[in-house]
């Protein structure tokens, strides 16, 4: 008998042989090809077969996996949306089978059955909402809400961001309860981890009421629309700024000045717009304080004065200098750089007058940050991880305090020993746990050059390792800049 005759005949044994094996299903456990399942996966919410060509396969749970011809290994059996496929086992890399995945939302509008995607950003459209938890959350709906577009720059991208509104608060997919959901799209990060990682890293430093998050993968009737992230919408509640909407304020810089009560600050003239509260409807159901006009015109000059003290070196008797040591890091060790103009940055107050200190956050919008690959016609130029912060007028200011200096300098000390490691750990846990979802959503929406490069969450392994690249040097970087005075 000759050596190939043996080599064959003990091959076909080992085969044959796995298929009596039992396949274990666990979260995120990859299992080898010549591995195949012989029984339906009960336990397991989704099978996944990653391929070196960059495309995945997502295949019925209850289907068996299998070779078809043991001694050639040509082709893998499988089910996928219903129908048999048949996948080169040279394409593969791996088959993966999870109890746990990234929950599912499907949004359905029976008044407007044909619709397959918002086209106004500002008219809520009536409709369902239904959550299938794969096993990471509880299953939710179909519930009746209404849903609407949101964002500025981030409408006018083809993968929509929405808002969904209920009639009442109802908690799902593991947020409290609360009437409005925050659907983002996150179209210009192809990592599909900046806002994560952000707003992750904002709970753990201390940033004043952090936004939560959820990623899901969303249907819009019936479409499938990739990967998204949910999570609060930023205002006064008990869900987000937790503060007395009947005396607290909460304050939103950003250049887009487009709220109905706002005003350029005295001093450093800043765009200052009241997100929250509804002025119209807190002075009528309080009129002692007088018409929205006149209220607003109180805070106004009671944020001028803050400003004033600024100017005078008395900077943190009118802000809060730890709020603002927080928030300050979150954005540098993030590279985000949108305070500078400013853009999306809250401030809120409890109650007006000199007895209260305004405090920094929530965070907000960081899907183009760290090393975002800007495009100047044909150039392409990346944010590098020792460039400095871009400040709006009043931060150039706050930054100078030597009380801020001292107290950034511990913070940032305590951020590189303790916290920096567990952000990568996290970073690296969270990425698993979207990856099959990213490389779905990366066909659908490809990486493409427009006024950033926008890389294809197709390859989020490599994406994902291109900002931890730019993290280790950042993070040194971090430790040679707002030094105290000797």
């Amino acid at each position: 008998m000759t050596f190939r005759k043996i080599y064959s005949i003990a091959r076909a044994v080992a085969l044959a042989a796995l298929f009596l094996l039992p396949v274990p299903c666990s979260a995120g456990a990859a299992e080898p090809v010549a591995a195949p399942a012989r029984q339906p996966r009960k336990n397991c919410t989704h099978t996944y077969v990653f391929r070196n060509d960059r495309s995945i396969h997502r295949l019925d749970p209850d289907a068996p996996v299998g070779h078809t011809n043991l001694f050639l290994d040509v082709n893998m059996l499988a089910m996928e949306n219903g129908d048999s496929v048949r996948i080169p086992l040279e394409t593969v890399d791996s088959v993966v089978f999870r109890t746990e995945d990234v929950p599912w939302i499907w949004i359905d509008l029976p008044e407007n059955p044909d619709m397959e995607q918002l086209v106004e950003k500002d008219k809520y459209l009536k409709g369902f909402i239904t959550l299938k938890g794969n096993g990471y959350v509880d299953d939710f709906g179909p519930w009746p809400m209404n849903i609407k577009g949101r964002g500025n720059s981030t409408w006018d991208a083809p993968k929509k961001p929405y808002r969904v509104k209920f009639d009442r608060k109802v908690a799902m997919g593991g947020f409290p309860k609360m009437k409005n959901y925050v659907f983002l799209a996150n179209y210009y990060d192809g990592t599909a981890v900046k806002n994560e990682l952000a707003l992750w890293l904002a709970r753990r430093i201390g940033v004043r009421f952090p936004n939560h998050t959820l990623p899901c993968e969303l249907w819009f009737n019936g479409h499938y629309k990739g990967l998204y992230q949910i999570t609060e919408k930023i205002g006064i509640s008990g869900a987000s700024v937790d503060i007395d909407e009947e005396t607290g304020m909460l304050f939103e810089l950003s250049t887009e000045f487009d709220e109905p009560y706002q005003f350029r600050s005295a001093v450093y003239d800043l765009p200052v717009m009241v997100k929250d509260p509804d002025l119209a409807e807190i002075c009528g159901e309080n009129p002692g304080l007088g018409t929205p006009e006149e209220y607003l015109e109180r805070w106004q000059a009671d944020w001028n004065r803050a400003e004033s003290l600024v100017a005078e070196g008395r900077a943190f008797e009118a802000f809060d200098l730890d709020s603002f040591v927080d928030y300050f890091l979150l954005y540098n060790v993030m590279g985000n750089r949108e305070i500078g103009w400013p853009k999306s940055l809250y401030i809120h107050k409890r109650t007006i007058g000199e007895e209260c200190r305004y405090e920094f956050g929530p965070a907000w919008d960081f899907d183009i940050c760290m090393n975002t690959k800007q495009v100047f016609g044909d150039y392409v130029v990346i944010k590098e991880p020792d460039l400095p912060m871009w400040l709006n007028p009043m931060f150039e200011v706050l930054v100078e305090y030597d009380e801020f200096r001292r107290a950034y300098r511990k913070k940032v000390e305590w951020f590189v020993e303790e916290v920096y490691p567990e952000m990568v750990a996290y970073l690296d846990s969270f990425t698993g746990f979207i990856e099959p979802a990213a490389r779905l959503n990366g066909p659908l929406w490809p990486g493409h050059k427009n006024w950033v490069m926008v890389d294809d969450t197709r390859d989020i392994r490599d994406n994902v390792a291109e900002i931890k690249e730019w993290l280790a040097l950042r993070v040194p970087y971090l430790l040679t800049e707002y030094l105290p005075a000797e």
